[in-house]
């Protein structure tokens, strides 16, 4: 009672609550919602489509390196009501473009398979989503996605083919790794000399980078590796390998270049102000080589990310060029000012000196040359004031000494050995003495063919035509030091001087024709030297010798004779003829292989006549062809209605005639281990009548071993004189087939299990050349082939009666298990493991003569087996199709015999007795058992049984039972009834009284039979109430 208190007072709070809301409200002037007024007229929400009830989504495909994912679609309700719609068609949508270098397949069903690309390059993409476009069965289409990214583990950002120029900076090389285990770093091999490596990073996704930067040198082909290593330096790999790429980096000779003006900096509207941060993109997305010159002090390019950058210096006007050579082999020139306005803040740090009055192109990664001053002049000058006005066209005045009132100590950062270097060489040379965050660049003198780098690099390249002396570089340095770099220049190489022309090893097969690669060159300048170099254009070739020839590039043909000892070299010597007139000799090598199969080898065909309809086989006839030859037919034969086929590994070939036959002319191709080939003749002509193998009836029967293993059989159907016969085919054991009669005699393995069958083939020739192939079965003996098992067939009534019944023929130690092809077999059946007894009933529906045939298989004791086959038929029932002969017996008064059923039932019993004998049945089996009683009149009789069968439907049948006179009478000894005595002849009247005699005596016999035969009811009424009381069904 005291929590119904609880929930009363409760309700009370309640309805005080809302009373007090509804008051409020009413004060309020806000209606109640069930307050009566008038509403608008609600219309119909539309019925969603089933593309507005339906959801789908797919799991992420993660696929792996090397694999592919998969995810099948799951379609589910989308809200609360309704039901899911049933998609009828997918389709990837009309705007998808599947990314570069992935595969995606859309399934029928709504599958996704997805693989990821390999390589994996920087265009490419790591993550998507792929939108499916769904009809439904109401014609509606919805838009569903799944969405894609790589799987978690390491790969390689493939940087593909490079392009760079020479004497040009490059545009840095970003190289990536992502998903790398902890302490895995990136390794390049074959870098070419002017190039470098940053430091190399962590980025995101575990990932490592660094960048490749510098200034080629010369021209050439470079092939170039780069891997991936852990921290033990393993090769790191995913689901396709290792994470190792390789490309190639080519240098190119950038002088016939045409620069084209372009635009390929936003200059900003306003100007810049001093002591402010910028950033100014510029246009380097296919870009090989960028350089930007001219840019206001402070403000550097930076070619990783692509920007103009820093902070602007001092007020002014500065005239900027960025010089662009994109990968394709366009140069591309922009020009313009960048202002500067406003004073910097004031610093402590020193600055770098004002340009000179004509500044030579700069960069912030490579300064280039002053271009305006002669070679011979190497008095660098003094920087002038700055201005915030461009430099005036005329020459400008020489600027004043600053005088600085501490007269402070001279600087010397930086310095340079004497360099040297030959006129049309090209090299780089680094300080002796350098000071870190110090600029240095050249200042007005400069010879036009020298580069000096903002760390004190020099590169140096003066034409072939340079006069050979000392040359000065001016150069200053951004803390105000001036000094001067010498170079001195040398003669000129000539080409032989500084090219080593050699040919990598070619091979030529004897009897053949090979061409050796153009020569490459090691490329020697000022003690560097470069390998895999090409010749310089112009150079001329000389060979001498037999079966030898060159061409304009240098490749050398050889045709090495068809008994050209193998394994001794062929050394052919070349002349090299350079441009500038020099000239050397060098070798190029042949190994001489072996000659190809194909012109060691002659398979061969005998000619073959075949009749109308008849297949022929005719052998390819040479027997010591080399291992892997393979035969096949020309693909562009001409068949005229035959149909032939090739043997591939034997080369034999079968043909058919055609009814309209006409001889048959083809190729057969040999094709050898080492790639030759070779083209076989085959004809075959016609026969105008059949052929003896078409009219022959030769055949083996099948053949048993004896205990030893011992089998021979000879070919039954005649055998015509002349006829030849021979093993064929690849026999399973060692046989000897008598050539004239075709006898077989063959020892089978020792091993093979009782009821193992070997086939033999045997090819038959008869006189008139025709032939045939005979197979023969050797088999060894086994329980299984000398067993007789059986059942009867089985009639089984429609529904799911079972009827049963036992095998006859078991041997000992046989068991049974139904055939495993039966599992697809609606007929129901079990068969008792170890007595054969087989239980089968009517699969559900079955109609009224439907058949089967049970299958059962019979393991023997010796291991060998066989199925077993009984039939089973569906009948309304049972009691009218099944045989019901009970059988026969002779008995003698005074014996007993016994009947057993030829058929099986659930039930039997007898209908009635039989005068003269004692009958008695068992009622499961059938068994009836009679005994003739004494005195019992020798005759026929017909005992009659009921019988009940599985569906309970019932017979009678009868069982014939002959009573024979007792022994030592007439007729006894062979079994025959007696036969009646005859009575003897008599006059008339006699014959009357005999008559009367006899109708008295007949009428006491009816009298005494029906009083005897009340007398026997009354006596035996119990027994005969048994007998005459039919059941019902």
């Amino acid at each position: 009672m005291g929590s119904t208190g609880k929930r009363t007072t409760a309700r009370r709070g309640i309805t005080l609550a809302a009373f007090a809301m509804g008051a409020t409200l009413i004060v309020t002037g806000v209606q109640p919602l069930a307050a009566p007024h008038a509403l608008p007229a609600a219309e119909a929400a539309p019925a969603r489509t089933d593309a507005e009830r339906t959801s789908i989504s797919w799991d992420t495909l993660q696929p792996r390196f090397g694999d592919n994912a998969s995810a099948a679609p799951s379609v589910r309700k989308s809200g609360l009501i309704g039901s899911v719609g049933t998609p009828q068609e997918w389709a990837l949508a009309e705007d998808f473009t599947v990314p570069e270098g992935w595969e995606v397949t859309l399934q029928e069903d709504g599958s996704l398979d997805v693989a990821p690309p390999s390589p994996f390059t920087a265009e490419m993409v790591d993550e998507f989503d792929v939108p499916v476009t769904v009809s439904f069965a109401d014609g509606s289409v919805g838009e569903f996605s799944a969405h894609v990214e790589l799987a978690n583990e390491p790969y390689l950002i493939a940087p593909g083919d490079k392009t760079y120029w020479s004497g040009r900076l490059i545009l840095p090389l970003y190289l990536r790794a992502v998903h790398v285990p902890f302490g895995a770093k990136l390794e390049i091999d074959g870098l070419p000399d002017g190039l470098w490596t940053t430091v190399q990073a962590p980025g995101l996704k575990r990932s490592v980078y660094y960048y490749v930067n510098g200034r080629p040198q010369g021209t050439g082909e470079y092939p170039v590796t780069l891997r991936v290593v852990d921290r033990q330096g393993n090769p790191v790999s995913n689901g396709a390998g290792p994470l190792e790429t390789s490309f190639a980096i080519t240098f190119r000779d950038p002088a016939e270049l045409e620069p084209q003006e372009a635009q390929l900096v936003d200059v900003p509207s306003t100007p810049l102000v001093a002591g402010e941060e910028v950033r100014i993109p510029v246009a380097s997305e296919s870009a090989a080589s960028v350089e930007v010159s001219g840019l206001p002090e402070g403000l550097d390019f930076d070619g990783e990310g692509g920007v103009i950058a820093g902070t602007p210096a001092a007020a002014g006007t500065s005239h900027v060029t960025v010089d662009v050579i994109t990968e394709d082999g366009e140069r591309l020139v922009d020009n313009f000012d960048l202002v500067v306005e406003g004073e910097p803040a004031e610093s402590s740090e020193p600055t770098e000196p004002p340009a000179p009055s004509e500044p030579p192109a700069s960069s912030t990664e490579t300064p280039a040359p002053s271009t305006t001053t002669p070679a011979s002049s190497t008095a660098p000058t003094t920087p002038p004031a700055p201005s915030t006005q461009p430099a005036p066209s005329t020459p400008a005045k020489s600027p004043v000494e600053p005088i600085d009132p501490d007269d402070p100590i001279e600087l010397d950062q930086f310095a340079w050995d004497e360099l040297e270097i030959a006129a049309g060489a090209e090299d780089a040379f680094e300080p002796v003495r350098a000071e870190s965050g110090v600029v240095v660049y050249a200042t007005k003198g400069a010879p036009e063919w020298v580069t000096v780098f903002r760390g004190g690099q020099v590169y140096a390249q003066p034409p072939v035509g340079t006069k050979p002396g000392v040359y000065e570089v001016p150069v200053a340095t951004s803390n105000g030091e001036d000094d001067v770099i010498r170079i001195r220049v040398v003669e000129a190489a000539n080409d032989e001087q500084r090219y080593t022309p050699t040919y990598t090893v070619a091979y030529a097969r004897a009897g053949g024709k090979a061409t050796s690669m153009p020569p490459r060159a090691s490329f020697t300048v000022n003690n560097a030297a470069f390998d895999n170099q090409p010749l310089p254009a112009g150079t001329r070739f000389e060979v001498e010798g037999e079966d030898v020839s060159v061409d304009e590039y240098g490749a050398v043909t050889y045709t090495p004779p068809l008994d050209a000892p193998v394994g001794e070299p062929k050394h052919v010597q070349v002349n090299v003829i350079y441009p500038d007139g020099s000239s050397e000799r060098t070798v190029a090598h042949f190994e001489v292989l072996k000659a190809r199969n194909a012109e060691q080898y002659t398979p061969a065909y005998a000619e073959k006549l075949a009749s109308v309809g008849e297949t022929v086989t005719v052998r390819q006839t040479v027997a010591d062809l080399p291992e892997g030859t393979e035969f096949s037919l020309d693909p562009d034969a001409t068949l005229r209605g035959w149909d032939v086929r090739v043997d591939r590994s034997t080369g034999d070939v079968q043909a058919t005639a055609p009814q309209d036959a006409a001889p048959l002319n083809i190729t057969v191709l040999a094709t050898y281990a080492d790639g030759s080939e070779a083209e076989v003749p085959l004809s075959i002509g016609v026969r105008e009548q059949a052929s003896m193998a078409q009219e022959s009836d030769l055949r083996y029967e099948d053949a048993y071993a004896d205990e030893q293993g011992n089998v021979s059989i000879k070919p039954s159907g005649s055998v015509p004189e002349g006829m030849e016969f021979a093993a064929s085919g690849a026999n399973p054991m060692p046989v000897d087939v008598d050539q004239h009669t075709g006898e077989i005699t063959a020892r089978l393995p020792e091993e093979a299990a009782p009821g193992a069958s070997f086939t033999v083939g045997v090819r038959a020739e008869f006189p008139d050349g025709s032939e045939t192939s005979l197979d023969a079965v050797l088999s060894t003996d086994s329980e299984a082939r000398r067993a007789d098992i059986t059942w009867e067939p089985f009639v089984v009534p429609t529904g799911e009666v079972a009827v049963s019944a036992k095998a006859n023929g078991v041997p000992e130690g046989t068991t049974f298990a139904l055939a495993s092809t039966h599992a697809g077999v609606p007929w129901p059946a079990t068969v008792d493991e170890t007595t054969g007894e087989l239980t089968v009933s009517a699969p559900t529906g079955a109609d009224p003569g439907d058949a089967t045939n049970v299958l059962v298989k019979a393991t023997f004791s010796d291991g060998s087996w066989r199925l077993l086959s009984t039939p089973a038929t569906v009948v309304a029932a049972m009691s009218g199709a099944v045989p019901s002969d009970f059988g026969t017996a002779h008995v003698r008064p005074g014996q007993t015999a016994t009947i057993s059923p030829e058929f099986a039932a659930t039930a039997f019993s007898l209908v009635e007795p039989v005068p003269g004998l004692r009958t008695q049945i068992d009622e499961a089996t059938g068994q009836l058992t009679v005994e003739a009683i004494d005195g019992a009149e020798p005759c026929e009789r017909n005992v009659k049984v009921r019988v009940t069968f599985a569906d309970n439907t019932e017979a009678v049948t009868n069982a014939t039972v002959t009573v024979l006179p007792p022994a030592g009478v007439e007729g006894s000894d062979d079994g025959s009834l007696p036969t009646p005595a005859q009575p003897p002849a008599t006059n008339g009247s006699s014959s009357d009284a005999a008559f009367a005699a006899r109708l008295v005596a007949l009428a006491l016999g009816i009298i005494a039979t029906a009083g005897g035969l009340g007398f026997g009811l009354y006596q035996n009424r119990e027994f005969f109430r048994t007998f005459l009381v039919v059941p019902l069904s």
